[in-house]
C-alpha cells in the first residue's frame, strides 16, 4: 500500500493557455481562458493516454478559480476577480502546469 497516494506528472503532455493576460477595472468581474493540451506520441504514454490531467491555481486570494478541478484534455477555465477597494493596482496569476495567466486589476 505504500506509494498509493503519490501524484506523478504525466510524461508527454504539453499545455497552452489563451488568452494569457487579462486587465480589469477596480470593480469585481469574471473571466475565462482556454487550456489546450496535447500528448506527444513519442513520449511515455503518448497516444495511449486518456487525456492529460491538470489544475488551474490562483496565487492570490482575490482571484478565485470557479471551474471544478482537476480537469482533463482541452477545457476552459472560469474565474472571478474581487473588487479592488485600494487605490493601488494589483497583479496576480493563475497557473496551469507550466503556463501562467496574468491578471491585472486597476485601483480605485
Amino acid at each position: 500500500t505504500a506509494g498509493q497516494n503519490v501524484v506523478v506528472d504525466q510524461a508527454g503532455c504539453t499545455y497552452a493557455v489563451t488568452p494569457s493576460t487579462f486587465t480589469f477595472t477596480a470593480a469585481a468581474g469574471t473571466g475565462r481562458f482556454d487550456v489546450y493540451q496535447q500528448s506527444d506520441p513519442m513520449e511515455c504514454g503518448g497516444p495511449l493516454q486518456n487525456a492529460c490531467v491538470w489544475s488551474a491555481v490562483s496565487n492570490v486570494s482575490w482571484i478565485t478559480v470557479t471551474s471544478s478541478m482537476p480537469r482533463t484534455g482541452d477545457d476552459p477555465v472560469n474565474f472571478t476577480v474581487a473588487e479592488n477597494t485600494s487605490t493601488s493596482p494589483r497583479t496576480g496569476t493563475i497557473t496551469v502546469r507550466n503556463r501562467v495567466v496574468t491578471v491585472t486589476q486597476s485601483g480605485r
